[in-house]
């Protein structure tokens, strides 16, 4: 084993990560999961949030022969607010590039809001 004398270690100010890179920790805390600003109330415990699948039409590619486009159907997991009727997605799809990769995927989805006036966890767990 190697003692390493005078490195110098960066920690997360929300997390136990550790890491040697000045950069890689301000881009890890930017993203990390406990930060509060990637807190969103839905995922909370909210009760009127839950999973559902949807179709999402995108594209395969062009046919030349007669000149349209075509398309394919492709199902996606996604979250639904019962509430006010939304498709959202979650923090960890907005700190990926996933947004960038698959913009079909979330063109009608939003995202998860950071605070919401319908949120309620009352009853979750203990209503039988």
């Amino acid at each position: 084993m190697k003692t390493i004398e005078n490195v110098t270690i960066y920690k997360c100010d929300f997390c136990k990560k550790e890491l040697k890179r000045k950069h890689a920790m301000a881009n890890h805390e930017e993203k990390c999961n406990c930060n509060p600003l990637n807190f969103r109330a839905c995922t909370n415990g909210c009760v009127f949030l839950e999973r559902e699948t949807i179709d999402v039409d995108f594209e395969i590619g062009y046919d030349y022969g007669n000149g349209e486009t075509q398309y394919s159907t492709k199902q996606v997991n996604a979250f639904k607010c019962t509430k006010f009727d939304k498709i959202m997605y979650p923090f960890s799809i907005e700190k990926s590039s996933a947004l960038e990769k698959h913009p079909e995927t979330f063109e009608y989805q939003e995202p998860m809001p950071k605070e919401c006036e319908g949120f309620s966890n009352e009853d979750k767990f203990w209503n039988f």
